[in-house]
């Protein structure tokens, strides 16, 4: 006999397939990485890609926003989109001196690439042509010679006025440096390599030299080549140059610290040859006085 009970129950599992059936449709129209960035990437920089997710409020600097398309580190072209594989290279090495981590031992190769599809869909700059990367070339070799005009060229290009004469990050303009979007942003410390977003080798200097870092005051040197106003082997040398202040690995951080015993007169100063035979020590610093606009992360750090 076919009660109400009965119809009822078939009513029931009839609800329960379409419901499930419906579940599986929408988790087989879910983008692959989907899933991954709203559990590893969507706390900074958002559910929809707008860098507002909710730790953004308290990063310096901000968190990409994603659909602006705004890349620093690319293979391409001042104001031009990244590749695929740029993008999959900040995912797998991160930004060095920012919150941002490198994923490459939580994520495998599928999942990055996942990744970056879903990072592009956030943004109408992508399409369906893939950008072209420039040609880079090779460095020359490196020498006293080739450094010395590196530091020239440094000069003429007027580096020092955002990095300083000895790239400390400490020029006359760094105090007032912003983003494009008027945050505070501090010129790189050319002495901490190992804080260089986008590689410390020399190639990757050169680089971002011909690059620029698109929505910071970092321009790209590229017209200056075009323009005549240097050729690529200087600025091939303001790479070498750049890359001689300071090693491309970061110095370890030691409790403790040994003072040996000397014998004879003490050293009487920083040049002194006696400090060849002694250990060297690497001990974070900050300036004890620190004065706005600058108070949220001083200059003086190592």
């Amino acid at each position: 006999m076919f009660t109400a009970y009965t119809q009822l129950g078939v009513m029931s599992m009839g609800l329960l397939v379409l419901s499930a059936f419906g579940a599986s449709t929408v988790d087989a129209q879910e983008p692959p990485g989907k899933a991954l960035y709203d559990r590893w990437c969507a706390d900074c920089h958002g559910l929809t890609g707008a860098g507002d997710g909710p730790a953004a409020a308290w990063m310096l600097p901000r968190p990409r926003d994603f659909r602006r398309a705004v890349y620093q580190i690319r293979t391409t072209g001042s104001g031009e989109i990244p590749t695929d594989q740029d993008l999959a290279y900040i995912i797998d090495e991160g930004m060095p001196g920012s919150a941002m981590p490198g994923w490459k031992s939580k994520f495998n190769r599928e999942e990055r690439d996942a990744l970056v599809e879903y990072i592009k869909s956030f943004s109408r700059f992508f399409g369906d042509e893939a950008p072209a990367a420039i040609d880079f070339g090779r460095p020359p070799g490196s020498s006293e010679a080739g450094l010395a005009e590196g530091q020239e060229v440094y000069q003429s290009l007027e580096c020092f006025k955002c990095h300083g004469d000895a790239g400390r990050g400490d020029g006359p303009s760094a105090p007032t440096q912003t983003d494009d979007w008027d945050f505070p942003i501090r010129p790189a410390d050319l002495s901490e390599r190992w804080f260089f977003n986008g590689g410390a080798t020399v190639e990757d200097i050169y680089r971002r030299l011909r690059t620029g870092l698109d929505g910071t005051p970092m321009p790209s040197f590229s017209d200056a080549i075009e323009g005549g106003l240097i050729t690529e082997e200087q600025l091939w040398r303001v790479a070498q140059y750049v890359g001689s202040l300071g090693p491309q690995e970061g110095p370890p951080v030691r409790e403790v610290i040994r003072a040996p015993r000397i014998e004879g007169v003490v050293p009487a100063g920083p040049d002194d040859e006696s400090w060849e035979g002694i250990e060297a020590f690497y001990v974070p610093m900050v300036g004890q006085i620190v004065q706005r606009p600058r108070w949220f992360a001083p200059t003086v750090d190592g």
